[in-house]
């Protein structure tokens, strides 16, 4: 068929003997016009037979570097063949996969995207925060098919910050907080990366590529309407009852709802003369225990101690149902701030569009807080490393924070009669 596979080196630069220049692949065949690909591989004009299209044999390196280019040879010529006997020609990319193959390299090109999904699927996070993380790999996916752009590391740059922050507001209209979670992920994923020796693009660190954190709206329920929603009827509505009982457990035991699917009877344990669950955090790994609140043991017996699993979508969904019941008395207005852009928008909504099954939790370290047990002794329980994450938690209102501090003004007082 007329078929020509030879390797030739760089002929456009003279000079120097002993300056290794790249090696190509010349493919010709009868009648078209010669391909050329590069090998990846090196030799200088002082080690090379320009007769056998070879590295000379004297030169140290010449039997490994001949061996892989008569291999080449031998694979492209067969592929050609082959695909000459099914009535196709030989793509170049063909040509470059079966030298990449035969180099003992990646076919695949490491970006952004490619590193995040690999680490993210290595890495000891917990399952939430790795959905948090395929939630920002996602958009970036989004983000480089509407832009038509391979997101290299060199591209991680304040444009691209710009670029991209406009694009999670304007096309995805996401919140300040979201969009400052999308990137602090991509900050750790380049992070990674740079550690890893991947890129030396620090251009991420700068302090224009700014994480927005704002404290969110969220609330917290009183023990007053804990017991309001408690004492609803829902024994026709099973599905309902279960979900109210498990939000009001939690209420009184202050788990992450990851930990509160995963408390059975097991669990329960005697110790020091108290009833306590105890239980390793999935997020953290930490082991807490929890004092058994005398308010939640009928429910939990209620369960055999087993609780109901239920995915945390069709639990929000169903609280959402529960707790707008006019009788649990959750109806009040609450007056919520969105920021998007750094635009401020205000709205009054019911308390009860609020709650999600993490208001429990918060609910459990602010009535604690309210009735006087030291932050130290509920940190212990809910896992708070410091103080003032401690105190971001909490849901206080503002008059309760003025009580707080009407509270210290009379022990000070109490003190100083004594």
């Amino acid at each position: 068929m007329g078929l020509s596979v030879k390797f030739y080196l760089e002929s456009k630069v003279k000079g120097d003997k002993g300056k290794h220049l790249p090696i190509f692949l010349y493919i010709r065949r009868k009648g078209e016009r010669a391909i050329k690909i590069s090998t990846d591989r090196k030799c200088n004009r002082g080690h090379w037979d320009v007769n056998r299209c070879r590295a000379k044999a004297r030169w140290p390196a010449a039997a490994e570097l001949n061996g892989f280019l008569s291999d080449v040879e031998e694979e492209v010529a067969s592929q050609m063949h082959s695909n000459l006997r099914k009535g196709i020609l030989t793509s170049k990319r063909e040509v470059k996969d079966i030298i990449a193959k035969l180099s003992g390299k990646e076919l695949k090109r490491i970006n952004l995207i490619s590193f995040a999904i690999e680490f993210v699927e290595k890495s000891n996070f917990a399952r939430n925060t790795k959905k948090g993380y395929q939630t920002t790999i996602n958009a970036l996916k989004e983000y480089s098919e509407r832009s038509r752009k391979i997101l290299d590391f060199s591209m991680i740059d304040l444009n691209f910050y710009d670029d991209y922050t406009g694009f999670l507001w304007k096309e995805k209209e996401l919140n300040d907080n979201t969009v400052g979670t999308h990137i602090k992920h991509i900050k750790t994923i380049m992070n990674e990366a740079f550690e890893r020796d991947l890129h030396s693009n620090l251009k991420f660190k700068r302090k224009g590529f700014v994480v927005f954190r704002k404290d969110s709206d969220s609330v917290y329920l009183s023990e007053s309407e804990i017991s309001s929603l408690l004492a609803i009827d829902l024994r026709s509505n099973q599905k309902l009852e279960r979900v109210r009982d498990v939000f009001c457990i939690n209420c009184w035991l202050g788990l992450r709802y990851s930990d509160l699917v995963r408390v059975t009877k097991d669990k329960i344990i005697e110790e020091n003369g108290m009833t306590l669950l105890k239980i390793e955090t999935e997020k953290t790994g930490q082991i807490v225990r929890v004092p058994i609140n005398p308010k939640a043991r009928p429910l939990l017996e209620k369960y055999g101690y087993n609780l109901p699993a239920i995915s945390p979508q069709k639990f929000n969904e169903y609280l959402k149902e529960v707790t707008a019941i006019k009788r649990a008395g959750l109806d009040i207005p609450v007056e919520i701030t969105h920021s998007r852009a750094g635009q401020k928008v205000r709205k009054t909504v019911p308390k009860y569009e609020l709650i999600t099954s993490h208001t429990a939790r918060r609910s459990f370290a602010t009535n604690l807080y309210l009735q006087g047990v030291p932050s130290q002794h509920i940190m212990t329980v809910t896992g708070h490393k410091t103080e003032k994450a401690f105190r971001a938690y909490l849901k206080l209102s503002d008059m309760e924070k003025v009580r707080e501090i009407d509270r210290h003004f009379k022990k000070q007082a109490e003190m100083f009669a004594a």
